[in-house]
């Protein structure tokens, strides 16, 4: 199943006991040109499963990317918000700078929301799939475009695991079917830094210069400048471990940085033009503010990349010990394509480290070059012809505690969670602990008494894809009630469709985009009360805590139309029911009023 060569690696626990201790000369590394396959003769039986690997790959990507996108609500903060500056560019007209709620965003820039306002067009029946599907198009291409690009300098089995790794790396999922602006960002970034790969060990297509320098641009005008010094940054890291600057002469980067430049530059001087305060505030404030001082935004220690990062990878993360020495040994070679791999990645995650401001999605454009060292560590592990014991020990005790916590999960999430007050995290959690406990118990138990380490850690990556498709189809939509705000729309849409919308101290970016109306955002309880207290038609987005006092500073009974995400519940006054269906929560009162006591409809 799982680089499966000749002779058979898997070996069952008698036969590891004779074994003699595996020497450093046992690891198959890869030569300096960069194609492992060259050291060994294919068998047939190789060769027809390199023909199968591009179409399973294929298969892999299109069902964890594509299957049940639009199943789940769009979830706030994120989500709703990004829909609905692409739901209001297609309302005003205006294309050219961003706005949430109708008023200027200058957090991101625009071109993101060209793709995701043509998803929303092109699918109006199903405007989650439509929102969420250029994230997808980005990750399937970053997936087959990485493992196409492994196949030219490491062959066609560390190929197809780099396909494997990367497209199941639980962050890249998770990114790869959301409305973020980061998928999109690591595909270009991803296709820059692939083609200047192909420059810098192939020595080949000069004339195809500009290709690097499109896609940086393009990731430039999607996200920012970053994109630019990321580039920059790998392929001097990589000239200087290498000591080989020739090659750049190829990419003529005096005219490459012009015409990135000028292909980011086409977008950012027409915002410049239409809203002049857009550019300070997006390139300063956003990008070198948050840079150095981590503010507006996400301020973080240095060291969160350091345990950051090996969750975003996971489930791969846990093979790293396997993968690592084969990999060590081949960039102690001066192997070219790995030492490329490590230099994209080190710069990636360096230039974030020393970022004040930092996301786990900043780390993303690392993935890819992580996936090609991890597969190649993995499968030149596999080719060994005798396995370490502590190998065999690992893998076999990575199955045995995923799967005793997969099982305590499955057994204790549905009573504690509900015991804090928490009932949809407790349904999600416990559905995905039943797939997760049910794949890994299954296979932990089959494969008992026998060490096996290829099989069960083809285990682990099944349960992975298994437990992620799972999160999707049924996990994510029993969490709708509590992180979006889908319900309160259709609450509204029912018992107040002419009410004015308000909200104080409550998240809106989903309610905006179901509702598809703008919301007044209040300041205090008291403006709230007195906009309900009049004879107009209105409703107040609010959460739970402020009820008290907005009840009692009204002085009339309020319409509960909808309670759900974290605390949050949605208020009319008695103008707005009037003619209509009363909802079936109570109508709520003060209680410290006289003579005015809550009942029910």
């Amino acid at each position: 199943m799982f680089f499966s060569v000749e002779p058979n690696p898997d070996c069952d626990e008698r036969s590891t006991n004779s074994q003699k201790p595996t020497s450093s000369k046992e690891f198959l590394t890869v030569p300096p040109d960069g194609h492992a396959s060259a050291t060994l003769q294919t068998p047939e039986g190789e060769r027809v499963r390199s023909r199968l690997s591009a179409p399973t790959l294929l298969l892999v990507v299109l069902t964890l990317y594509f299957c049940w996108l639009g199943q789940p609500p769009l979830f706030d903060p994120d989500e709703g918000r990004h829909a609905e500056v692409a739901r209001e560019a297609i309302v005003t007209g205006n294309w050219v700078t961003p706005t949430l709620n109708f008023q200027p965003y200058h957090h991101k820039p625009m071109p993101f929301y060209w793709l995701v306002a043509a998803g929303v067009s092109a699918f109006p029946a199903a405007p989650e799939f439509g929102a969420r599907l250029p994230s997808a198009i980005a990750a399937t291409a970053t997936v087959l475009s990485t493992a196409w690009w492994a196949s030219r300098f490491f062959g066609p089995q560390v190929a197809f695991w780099t396909g494997v790794v990367l497209a199941t790396a639980a962050g890249f999922v998770t990114v790869g079917r959301a409305v973020l602006v980061d998928m999109t960002f690591t595909w270009w970034v991803t296709a820059s830094h692939l083609l200047l790969g192909w420059f810098a060990l192939s020595r080949k297509g000069a004339a195809l210069w500009p290709l690097p320098w499109v896609c940086i641009g393009l990731a430039v005008l999607f996200k920012g400048p970053s994109a630019l010094l990321l580039l920059v940054g790998s392929g001097m890291f990589y000239c200087v471990v290498t000591r080989q600057w020739s090659w750049l002469h190829q990419l003529r980067p005096a005219r490459g940085l012009v015409l990135a430049v000028a292909i980011a530059g086409s977008w950012y001087l027409c915002a410049a033009v239409v809203a002049p305060e857009y550019l300070r505030d997006f390139l300063w404030l956003h990008n070198v503010e948050r840079f150095v001082t981590g503010r507006p935004g996400h301020p973080n220690s240095l060291f969160y990349y350091f345990y950051i990062l090996p969750a975003v990878f996971l489930p791969w993360t846990l093979w790293w010990p396997l993968a690592a020495r084969p990999v060590f040994r081949s960039l102690a070679q001066h192997n070219g394509a790995l030492l490329f791999c490590a230099s994209w990645a080190l710069s990636v995650v360096g230039f974030f480290t020393l970022s004040k401001g930092k996301l786990p999605t900043y780390v993303l454009p690392a993935l890819p070059p992580l996936a090609v060292l991890t597969a190649t560590g993995l499968v030149a592990f596999s080719r060994l012809r005798h396995w370490p014991r502590w190998a065999m020990q690992w893998t076999v005790a990575v199955h045995a505690v995923l799967s005793v916590v997969a099982i305590v999960m499955l057994a204790m999430a549905w009573p504690v969670l509900r015991l804090l007050g928490e009932p949809e995290l407790a349904a999600a959690v416990t559905c995905l602990s039943a797939v997760g406990a049910t794949v890994l118990a299954a296979s932990y138990w089959w494969y008992r008494g026998q060490f096996l380490p290829v099989r069960r850690i083809a285990c682990i990556a099944i349960a992975s894809g298994v437990v992620e498709l799972s999160a999707y189809r049924f996990a994510l939509p029993m969490l709708g009630p509590r992180y979006s705000l889908y319900g309160a729309a259709q609450a509204l849409q029912q018992f107040a469709k002419d009410a004015e919308l308000c909200s104080y101290d409550a998240g809106i970016n989903s309610l905006l985009f179901y509702s598809g109306r703008a919301v007044r955002e209040l300041q205090s309880v008291d403006e709230a009360a007195e906009l309900l207290a009049r004879d107009r038609a209105t409703v107040v987005l609010t959460k739970h805590p402020h009820i008290d006092d907005l009840v009692c500073a009204t002085k009339v009974p309020l319409v509960s139309l909808w309670a759900g995400e974290r605390n949050k519940v949605l208020v009319a006054n008695p103008a707005s029911m009037v003619g209509k269906p009363v909802p079936s929560e109570p109508l709520l009162a003060c209680p410290r009023v006289p003579g005015q006591e809550a009942h029910t409809p």
